[in-house]
C-alpha cells in the first residue's frame, strides 16, 4: 500500500492490533507480503519514470555533446513529499496522538 492512501493506514492499524494481541508471526506475514508487493509495484514505476527515451538516448550516445539533459527536480515536489514522509512516520512511531486528535475533531463536528 502507498503510504498516504487509505489502505496503508487500514493496513497499519491491522499491524498494530497484531502486535497487541502478540500475533507475531502474523505480523511477520503482514510485513512479509508488503515487502512483495512493494518491490513488484516500484518495479513498475522504475520502468515507467526511468527508462525514457533520454535514458536510451545517454546509453547509445545519439545526444550531441552541446545538448543539454534536463533533469526533472523541484523542490516544491521534494518538500511535499518530504512533508508527507515526516507526517507518516510521525502517525507509525506515536499512531495515538493523531487518533485522538482526529476522535477530538470529530466530536466538535456535531453532525446531528
Amino acid at each position: 500500500m502507498i503510504p498516504p492512501l487509505i489502505g496503508f493506514f487500514a493496513k497499519q492499524q491491522v499491524l498494530l492490533a497484531t502486535m497487541q494481541l502478540d500475533y507475531y508471526f502474523l505480523s511477520f506475514l503482514i510485513i512479509n507480503t508488503s515487502v512483495i508487493g512493494a518491490a513488484y509495484y516500484l518495479r513498475i514505476i522504475k520502468f515507467i519514470f526511468f527508462f525514457n527515451e533520454v535514458y536510451f538516448a545517454i546509453n547509445n550516445n545519439t545526444i550531441n555533446n552541446n545538448e543539454e539533459v534536463k533533469s526533472n527536480n523541484n523542490p516544491d515536489l521534494s518538500l511535499f513529499i518530504a512533508l508527507f514522509t515526516s507526517i507518516i512516520l510521525f502517525y507509525i512511531i506515536k499512531p495515538y496522538i493523531f487518533l485522538d486528535l482526529v476522535h477530538i475533531i470529530s466530536i466538535s463536528l456535531d453532525f446531528f
